[in-house]
């Protein structure tokens, strides 16, 4: 995505396999807000990853939303896979 290399914010994707953590940041020549859980399962995708500066990591209920802001500040682009929110059940 030729454009994507202009855009500052964040990139809304829908998560569609665990693939889309190789293939997504790629195309958007962007970091990747993932979980912790998310990063270890990915294993071989995750080393390039890391090694590349392109994931920011978070833990689901620890990491705070002004946390989670700061770290995307580092970053020109970020992509997030917005999934809806998790309660417990009434």
């Amino acid at each position: 995505l030729p454009e994507a290399r202009s855009f500052r914010g964040a990139v809304l994707v829908n998560h569609r396999c665990w693939a889309d953590f190789i293939i997504d940041p790629c195309q958007a020549h962007a970091a990747v807000v993932a979980r912790v859980a998310a990063v270890a399962v990915c294993l071989l995708a995750s080393l390039l990853g890391l090694g590349s500066d392109r994931i920011i990591m978070i833990v689901r209920g620890k990491t705070s939303r002004l946390e989670l802001m700061r770290k995307c500040a580092a970053y020109n682009r970020f992509i997030m896979y917005p999934e809806g929110t998790r309660r417990a059940s009434a």
